[in-house]
């Protein structure tokens, strides 16, 4: 496993098949773990089928080829947690070049249950990272992609 410095503020949640990174916010990080500093996320080689079917697999609804390498999960907005609201937020987007693979850009809200929560998951998309366009699956395009993020307690 090699260990990447990127922000305290997140946690690594696993590999997904394919050795893609699942890393979510959180809050508790600088304090819960106050040796390991500005350690976020982890990369491997090794594969884990236990995350068939998981997040990662299933991150991109209308692409069947198209997956992020980095998933980054939203935060949960304080003021429905702690209302203990609910709810989901389907986003539509486009990815472009960036220096080290393609990005969300274009983001916009398809059917979203709060305003908080698109910013939530508007605020995780830009985290996530792609393949460059070019050296994505040709049979499907980059643009118009569609994810939900969900929001329950």
């Amino acid at each position: 496993m090699r260990v990447q410095h990127i922000d305290f503020n997140y946690e690594c949640l696993g590999f997904s098949d394919g050795g893609v990174i699942r890393i979510r916010r959180n809050s508790e990080a600088p304090h819960s773990c106050p040796n390991i500093g500005n350690l976020i996320g982890c990369q491997s080689i090794n594969h884990s089928p236990e995350e068939k079917g998981g997040a990662i697999e299933s991150s991109i609804e209308n692409r069947e080829y198209i997956r992020p390498i980095v998933h980054i999960s939203p935060a949960y907005p304080i003021k429905e947690a702690n209302e203990k609201v609910e709810g989901a937020c389907k986003v539509l987007f486009d990815l472009a070049d960036g220096e080290y693979g393609s990005h969300p850009t274009n983001i916009r809200a398809v059917s979203c249950e709060n305003r908080n929560f698109f910013k939530q998951c508007e605020n995780a998309l830009q985290k996530w990272l792609f393949r460059h366009v070019s050296k994505l699956d040709s049979r499907e395009s980059p643009e118009g992609l569609i994810t939900t993020c969900e929001f329950r307690l």
